[in-house]
């Protein structure tokens, strides 16, 4: 029988690389080999659910009535509850009958929205370097994605005066981003403040150490990222290549969040102290910073 392949529709040819999958291809052949790889690459969180929140999943588990499908729109208890949390956090008023929608995930939000609003010709403005699904889904959806620079000097935020006419003509969404999950919606406080100061300390810890190592990077504020700026001598694809070849650490290039994301990295805090205090002296032993 002779090969067989399917050709890929032209929209999935226009894609951008995704990185990540080729990084991850790195770090898998790296852990094949008997090396002790850390992982900082993506922000998948190490700290276990916390036991309330499990125990209440449980008991609702045991439930008969929630063993069947619930309305393609959500529970309404659900949706209440996410526009109460908006209304307590924000002073945002939500109805949860019109204006509340619960998804499997973010991403699938995302992805969806200009499937849903793009047409060919249509124009979405997003910030660079921000979440890859942006761009992707824009071009899935047949539309232009265009991008808003995030740069240093203007404190990462976009300058909506220097879209040209031509492109605001065009521009139908802007995706915003902001750090936050509502996950926890009605969980005890103390247990989130708990996870802010793990974060916290983690945070702290990891900066003080890139900055003995000589590296410029600024203190988050609302993230268990750290996005830090490398020596201009290394490409972020090139600077990341090191950090696993030589230190055994994964970290993500600025490269894969958009064009301006280049001369960046980013670590991930969703590891133990212990651990981040290796990652310290492997970077500092390389003196590259």
């Amino acid at each position: 029988m002779e090969n067989f392949f399917l050709e890929p529709a032209d929209r999935v040819k226009n894609l951008p690389t995704y990185l990540f999958a080729a990084i991850d291809k790195m770090k898998s052949e790296a852990v094949k080999k008997g090396r002790d790889v850390i992982d900082l690459g993506i922000g998948d969180p190490d700290l276990p659910t916390p036991a309330e929140i499990v125990e209440s999943l449980y008991i609702s588990a045991k439930e008969p009535v929630n063993h069947r499908y619930p309305s393609y729109i959500g529970m309404i208890s659900l949706r209440s509850s996410i526009a109460a949390w908006y209304k307590k956090r924000f002073g945002v008023v939500l109805d949860p009958e019109t204006e509340v929608l619960p998804l499997i995930g973010s991403k699938e939000g995302i992805a969806h929205i200009p499937l849903a609003f793009i047409n060919p010709g249509d124009v979405v403005l997003f910030g660079d370097p921000g979440y890859p699904v942006y761009p992707a889904s824009t071009i899935l959806a047949g539309g232009t994605p265009h991008p808003l620079p995030l740069l240093k000097e203007n404190n990462f935020l976009p300058i909506l005066e220097n879209i040209s006419a031509d492109i605001l003509k065009k521009a139908k969404l802007l995706f915003v981003n902001y750090p936050n999950g509502i996950t926890a919606l009605n969980s005890d406080p103390k247990i989130i403040e708990n996870q802010n100061k793990i974060y916290k300390q983690r945070r702290d810890l990891m900066i003080e150490g890139l900055h003995r190592a000589g590296f410029k990077v600024e203190k988050p504020k609302a993230t268990f990222y750290i996005w830090m700026r490398i020596p201009d001598r290394y490409t972020s694809l090139e600077f990341t290549t090191i950090m696993l070849e030589k230190a055994d650490v994964v970290c993500t290039p600025g490269i894969g969040f958009g064009k301006y994301g280049e001369g960046y990295v980013r670590f991930s805090l969703t590891v133990n102290t212990e651990i981040l205090k290796k990652v310290i002296e492997r970077l500092s032993s390389l003196k590259i910073g």
